[in-house]
């Protein structure tokens, strides 16, 4: 090619030449250029058989990467849709035990969209309802019907002011199944916003609290009938914890003077209002039942009322919880007003006082019998006045103290009337004394009766009657006899004389009546005084009752 033109290379080559970057004004014209040019092709061809080697094997790499790719992908695809059939199958699983849990629970849950106007129910929302399940919720218009129509309003009112606000609602309502029958509902609702504060979504659940209902519903009616009884029988339930927080019932506040309401304090503020003389008993008997020593504390104490009387109270209770380690928590008991206990036992004392000293001044004593009308107490009794002990009466009855005697009359009369539990009035009984003398006693008792009626014995007084007997005698004595001589006065002589005059006129016979005279009597009074007078008559009056019969009468 040495001293050719440009134009004597063959197009192929000039076309390999533009290749490597050579064009027609480049070629070579010498050797040395030629060689140089040879090798400067030869090292494009080896690069271009690198690059087209490298390219082949990295295409060759590509595919096996292809390949393992796509093996990798199907086996992530296969795993994927098993973790998918397998949280699809835990789902429905999931769901089946909310479902039976709703039912179990009696709890609904449900959601509406207010965009869309799509509400979702559970199956135990259709059960609470007694709906048939449906692929569509029942409208709220169709809820409203189904609710109660004392409910009706109430639940409008707070479902829409729920949706209008953006807000929660919780409320409880009654609805009427098809059957009649009602139920109670428990109804939760959540409100969802965007950021415009327009409503999104609404979701909640539905109770039923039917039995709860009927539950507070009893208990309501037996906490009514133990306030009732509470109440009228003026006790006061108390709780007590060991912090000295107190819990009373409504009569504590009646007992201070207030309405009927409960009351919250504590333990320090009742000991204010309790009377100071006995703050330290109650103390005690509260530290002893905290420590085991005792099982109960009953306290009867004074608190001071809002006026600022004092009312008595009477505490009784016992521990009611410990905890794990065995010390008390709470104490639970009951208080009782005892005001008018207390003010009707200080009145019986007042009267017992002045009943004793009525005793004490006079000369009656008070006495009580059994059932068998034995003697079971004597007060008032004075062994120094009345000459009989208590000893020879307690434990016996009247007959049998000492040698007891009683007018037949009024024996018959005080038998009549205990047999038939009746009172008695001024029977006499007479006993002999420890000197050996009769003395005269009236007595006189009432039955005594128990809480239910039953007669369980006699109460009543006695008085010493011998003075005013023995007074009665001689004022008998006197009005038929002569006090002197003892012999029968005028009054008894004519009375004497008329009878047997009648007598012996009505049996035709006779009798001898004598008139006596002591001649020179008054020379006696006179010489001698009128005791010796008085001796002289007394002596002829003995020695003329001495001569005579028992039927022969001298006055």
């Amino acid at each position: 090619m040495a001293g050719g033109s440009v134009s004597d290379f063959h197009a192929l080559l000039l076309r390999q030449l533009g290749r490597v970057g050579l064009d027609a004004d480049a070629i070579p014209t010498s050797a040395e250029h030629w060689r140089a040019l040879l090798a400067r092709v030869s090292r494009a061809y080896h690069e271009a058989e690198q690059d087209r080697y490298l390219l082949e094997r990295s295409q060759d790499l590509v595919s096996e990467e292809l390949i393992d790719l796509n093996r990798d992908l199907e086996i992530e695809k296969s795993s994927l849709e098993a973790r998918v059939a397998e949280r699809t199958r835990l789902l429905q699983q999931s769901e089946a035990h909310l479902s039976e849990a709703q039912r179990i629970a009696t709890v609904g849950s449900w959601s509406h969209d207010p965009q869309s106007g799509a509400t979702r129910w559970t199956e135990e929302c259709f059960r609470l309802f007694g709906l048939e399940q449906a692929n569509a919720a029942p409208r709220f218009s169709t809820v409203l019907e189904l609710t109660h129509p004392d409910d009706r309003q109430r639940v409008r009112d707070t479902i829409g002011a729920a949706f209008k606000q953006g807000a929660n609602a919780d409320i409880e309502f009654r609805i009427v199944r098809e059957n009649g029958h009602i139920m109670w509902l428990h109804a939760i609702e959540e409100t969802f916003t965007n950021s415009d504060g327009k409503v999104v979504l609404m979701r909640g659940t539905l109770r039923d609290i039917t039995r709860q209902k009927q539950a507070e519903f009893e208990r309501d009616q037996a906490t009514n009938r133990l306030n009732t009884a509470m109440h009228g029988s003026n006790l006061i339930l108390v709780d007590v914890d060991t912090q000295g927080v107190v819990y009373l019932s409504e009569r504590w506040n009646v007992l201070l003077g207030g309405p009927p309401q409960e009351t919250h304090t504590t333990f320090d503020a009742l000991m204010a209002l309790t009377h100071e003389d006995e703050r330290e008993g109650i103390l005690g008997q509260y530290v002893d039942t905290l420590s085991g020593r005792a099982a109960e504390y009953n306290i009867e104490h004074r608190v001071r009322a809002y006026d600022g009387s004092w009312r008595w109270v009477r505490c009784r209770g016992r521990i009611v919880d410990r905890d794990v380690h065995g010390r008390a928590r709470r104490l639970a008991g009951i208080n009782e007003d005892i005001t008018p206990r207390k003010l009707a036992e200080e009145r019986l004392r007042n009267s017992e006082n002045r009943f004793r000293s009525l005793l004490a001044l006079s000369t009656d004593w008070y006495w009580e019998q059994d059932e068998q009308l034995r003697f079971t107490k004597v007060s008032g009794l004075d062994p120094d006045n009345h000459r009989v002990g208590v000893d020879q009466l307690m434990g016996k009855t009247a007959f049998e103290a000492g040698e007891m005697q009683v007018d037949q009359g009024d024996a018959v009369r005080h038998r009549t009337a205990t047999a038939a539990r009746q009172s008695f009035k001024d029977v006499c009984h007479t006993t002999r004394d420890v000197d050996g003398k009769w003395r005269f006693w009236s007595f006189s008792g009432e039955p005594m009766l128990d809480h239910d009626g039953h007669f369980i014995g006699y109460r009543g007084i006695a008085r010493d009657i011998t003075q005013a007997r023995r007074a009665e005698e001689k004022i008998r004595r006197l009005a038929h006899f002569d006090e002197l001589t003892e012999l029968p006065n005028r009054t008894m002589f004519m009375h004497t004389l008329q009878r047997a005059s009648s007598l012996a006129q009505r049996r035709n016979k006779s009798f001898a009546l004598f008139f006596i005279d002591l001649d020179r009597f008054k020379n006696i009074n006179d010489s001698l005084g009128h005791e010796a007078g008085d001796q002289l008559l007394q002596d002829v009056a003995r020695r003329l009752r001495h001569h005579l019969r028992e039927s022969d009468t001298v006055a």
